[in-house]
């Protein structure tokens, strides 16, 4: 099998809109996968499990609650985002904190075994006095148990955000020294941005430019950026270097498992190198939305009806290139030809063509400033069975030949099955199976997906048709879940673990992962990447 590189990574990401003061909808909970480069990936579920809101969450319509989104098409000097500063000026306030609450843990521990002792030595079944006593200690206890894992889950978090920049180097002692040096690195990145600023504007001020003593000087320009970018990484790359030196040395016991080699290795694989969607400025991901684009499920609504074709498809040129009218219109063309309409469609409006060529025209629209990115939301399913076949051949044309990855939110499993090469199935926001689309289909795991397939409309006798296959019951309020698996309340097969405890998403085979108690203790190999993102 060919090793594939990931494009996105989705790292517990959750979406809770709020209702009013006390009520919260849980869109997204802990959702968890990775999108790699040339995926077409489709998400699917019942109305309402979160497969539009997720689209929107990855484009930061809608903003994360939590969670991160790790963006590999670019690298931080590409961008430059403001937000690694920041965290690396923070990180030994992250120790600092994560100490804090450690030390807090352990003065709860200490007084839980005082009380526990207590509890050994009054009777329950006394006199009225000694049985109250033994009643107050029971929660006593149990406010000190909660308080202490709480404490312990607030010094795993500030650990978690610290690592995100230095991996198992926020455990060190000498972390304001490592921060230091972080923080000459990050200098160095923005050093690096600026020049490659300055070298694309060159470049763009060469293109067409004469033999002459003008191009001979730009090029030397070019040259002599290129060096200066050579250099300023390889000073920044020295610096990280140097905080490198640190790793696993006077490692501080400011967690239960600090001294592990498994808990460090945890630690460095939290650690991001790439670009955090969910901590760009809104100027930031502007710049970052050129790389991905969505297509809308109901064409005539996302095209502007006092617009032509043409400059409907140039908006977004417009907003983000430098590119003179007539080049806008050339690229314009060339799209308008290459989604399969004709060039007289460049004057015409919206309301005069199809809604198959409506939505070539959103097609021709999100690729126009070149992206890595489509997240197709219902893309085809307002459309007639045989223009979905046009428009998905066309899709297909394209993902070939601009190497393009897809999100494909739809609720039409026909098409995945022939369209789509992974697959991600979302109930009342969680992920509770993904990986191989070939290998779902063939071999579905969970009871959810399991019933999602069978409910596929084909010839069958009555005899082949099972009473589990079908769905029993309304899919619960995302304002008031069940506990624990919040398919618990559905599902043929629910166990007393079920109502209590929530499934981990685990990896039961290369590229097929579920989230069912049914699987539990069934982890391979490849368990650890999933269970640790």
């Amino acid at each position: 099998m060919n090793e594939k590189t990931p494009l996105i990574e989705v790292r517990k990401v959750k979406k809770y809109f709020k209702v009013n003061r006390r009520q919260q909808l849980k869109a997204l909970d802990d959702i968890s996968f990775v999108l790699n480069k040339g995926d077409r990936f489709a998400v699917v579920g019942e109305s309402g499990c979160g497969k539009s809101t997720l689209g929107k969450v990855l484009l930061r319509l809608h903003d994360a609650s939590s969670g991160a989104m790790i963006y590999h098409g670019k690298t931080l000097s590409d961008l430059n985002p403001s937000y690694i500063m920041k965290e690396v000026k923070k990180l030994p306030e992250y120790q600092k904190k994560a100490s804090l609450y450690y030390q807090e843990s352990l003065k709860h521990e200490e007084k839980l075994h005082a009380l526990s002792h207590q509890l050994e030595e009054t009777d329950p079944e006394g006199s009225e006095k000694e049985s109250k006593k033994h009643s107050q200690l029971e929660k006593k206890i149990l406010k000190l148990e909660y308080d202490m894992k709480e404490a312990r889950k607030n010094s795993s978090r500030q650990l978690r955000e610290g690592a995100k920049i230095c991996g198992s180097l926020i455990l060190v002692k000498e972390i304001d020294e490592i921060s230091r040096l972080y923080e000459k690195a990050a200098r160095n990145l923005e050093k690096v941005f600026l020049l490659k600023q300055e070298l694309k504007k060159e470049q763009e001020a060469s293109l067409g430019m004469p033999e002459g003593e003008a191009l001979s000087a730009s090029k030397e320009k070019m040259k002599d950026l290129m060096g200066r970018i050579t250099e300023a990484k390889a000073e920044g790359n020295g610096f990280l270097a140097e905080a490198e030196s640190y790793k696993g040395k006077n490692i501080l016991p400011i967690h239960e498992r600090a001294q592990f080699e498994h808990y460090l290795d945890r630690l460095e694989r939290h650690k991001i190198d790439s670009i955090d969607l969910t901590k760009l400025t809104s100027k930031e991901m502007r710049m970052q939305r050129k790389d991905m684009q969505m297509i809308f499920q109901d064409p005539a609504a996302s095209l502007d009806p006092r617009m032509t074709i043409g400059k409907i498809i140039e908006e977004g040129l417009l907003i983000h290139t430098d590119y003179n009218a007539a080049q806008r219109k050339k690229v314009a063309l060339d799209l308008i030809e290459k989604v399969g309409l004709k060039s007289a469609h460049y004057d015409s409006y919206p309301n005069t063509i199809s809604g198959g060529q409506k939505q070539r025209v959103g097609i021709a629209k999100a690729l126009a400033l070149n992206p890595d990115f489509l997240i197709l939301d219902e893309s085809v399913s307002a459309l007639d069975v045989s223009v979905q076949a046009q428009i998905l051949k066309l899709l297909t044309d394209l993902h070939e030949e601009l190497d393009l990855t897809y999100l494909f939110i739809t609720h039409d499993l026909g098409v995945v099955k022939h369209f789509c090469d992974r697959l991600m199935v979302m109930y009342l926001g969680y992920n509770f199976e993904y990986g191989s689309a070939a290998k779902i289909f063939e071999k579905p795991m969970h009871p959810y997906t399991q019933s999602l397939l069978a409910s596929v409309p084909r010839l069958r006798t009555r005899e082949e048709e099972k009473e589990e296959d079908v769905i029993r019951g309304e899919i619960p309020s995302p304002i008031n879940a069940p506990s624990g698996c919040p398919f618990n309340t559905r599902c043929p097969h629910v166990m007393e673990v079920c109502r209590k405890v929530k499934p981990k998403l685990i990896l039961l085979e290369e590229d097929h992962s579920v989230a069912c108690h049914l699987f539990s203790g069934q982890e391979n190999e490849f368990s650890r990447k999933t269970i640790d993102m």
